[in-house]
C-alpha cells in the first residue's frame, strides 16, 4: 500500500549540494548570506574598511641619518639607568680623591709645624776660616795683600778667595757678617786693570760722592750705591775697597783694622 511522502522533507537541500559538488559547480551560499542579512552585511563592511583603497601605498619608514643606527637607550630603560650610575660612581671617585688629598696635606702641615720641634740653631751663617787663605795669598800677591786683624767678637767670616788670574787681574776678597748683621767686605786688585771698572763691579755701581773718609791718615773716597756703599782707597800698587750694607762709620772702623798679611 503507497505510502505519501511530505513535499517538504528537509533533505532535499543536501541532495542538492551533493549534485552540486558532483558537477564541479561551488555550494551555494547559506542562507543568512545569499539574502544579505546583518551578518553578512557586517562582514562586508569591516572588509572594505581593512581593504586598502584602490591607488594607495603604504605609508614607508623615515630613513634619514638615523637610519640604520643601533636605538639608543632612551631615559628610564635599564641601559640608561646603569650609564648614570656609572658617571655619578667616577664624578663620586674624582671628588672622594680631592678631599683625600687635602686632608694629607693639612696633617702633614700641622705635623710639621705644630707637632714636630725646630731648632732654629740650624740657621746660624756658616763661617769659613780666612787666616791660612790669607796667608798663602799673601805670599804669591803682586801688591801687599791686606787682612783684618783684631776684630771685635760677633765678626763672623762668611767667604773668602783669593783669583790669581781674575778679570781685573789677581783678585782678593774676603767679606764678614758685623755683629749687627750687616755685611761689611774687603776686595783688592792691581791698580793698572782699569779701577773705576773694578769699582763698579764690585760695589754694583756705586757712585762717587765727592766726600772722604780719613783712616790712619789716609783719605778713602766715599761711594755711594744703591746695593753697597763702599769706601775706596787708590794706591799705585793696588785699588782697596772695604764695602757692604753697613753705614760709613761701621766701614771706616772696619778699615782701621787692615793691615799687611804675612808673605
Amino acid at each position: 500500500m503507497p505510502t505519501d511522502v511530505p513535499q517538504d522533507s528537509a533533505p532535499a537541500p543536501a541532495a542538492a549540494d551533493d549534485r552540486a559538488l558532483a558537477e564541479g559547480e561551488p555550494a551555494a551560499p547559506p542562507a543568512d548570506q545569499a539574502t544579505g542579512g546583518p551578518a553578512t552585511a557586517g562582514s562586508a563592511h569591516g572588509a572594505a574598511e581593512d581593504a586598502p583603497r584602490a591607488g594607495t601605498r603604504e605609508p614607508a619608514e623615515p630613513q634619514g641619518a638615523g637610519a640604520g643606527e643601533p636605538e639608543r637607550p632612551e631615559a628610564g630603560r635599564p641601559e640608561a639607568g646603569a650609564a648614570t650610575a656609572a658617571r655619578r660612581r667616577g664624578f663620586e671617585s674624582v671628588w672622594n680623591m680631592v678631599i683625600s688629598t687635602a686632608l694629607i696635606c693639612a696633617a702633614a702641615f700641622v705635623l710639621y709645624f705644630v707637632v714636630v720641634p725646630h731648632d732654629d740653631s740650624d740657621a746660624q751663617v756658616q763661617t769659613v776660616d780666612f787666616q791660612v787663605p790669607a796667608l798663602t795669598a799673601a805670599r804669591v800677591a803682586p801688591y801687599p795683600l791686606l787682612v783684618p786683624e783684631g776684630l771685635d767678637e760677633g765678626w763672623n767670616a762668611t767667604s773668602v778667595s783669593y783669583d790669581p788670574q781674575g778679570e781685573y787681574g789677581a783678585t782678593w776678597r774676603v767679606g764678614f757678617l758685623a755683629p749687627d748683621e750687616e755685611y761689611v767686605a774687603l776686595a783688592q786688585a792691581p791698580t793698572g786693570t782699569d779701577p773705576a771698572a773694578f769699582i763698579s763691579s764690585i760695589t754694583h755701581d756705586a757712585q762717587d760722592a765727592g766726600a772722604a773718609e780719613t783712616v790712619r791718615g789716609q783719605d778713602w773716597a766715599r761711594y755711594e750705591g744703591p746695593k753697597y756703599d763702599a769706601l775706596v782707597l787708590r794706591q799705585d800698587e793696588a785699588t782697596t775697597i772695604v764695602f757692604g750694607t753697613a753705614g760709613f762709620g761701621e766701614l771706616a772702623g772696619f778699615a782701621e783694622t787692615l793691615a799687611p798679611g804675612e808673605g
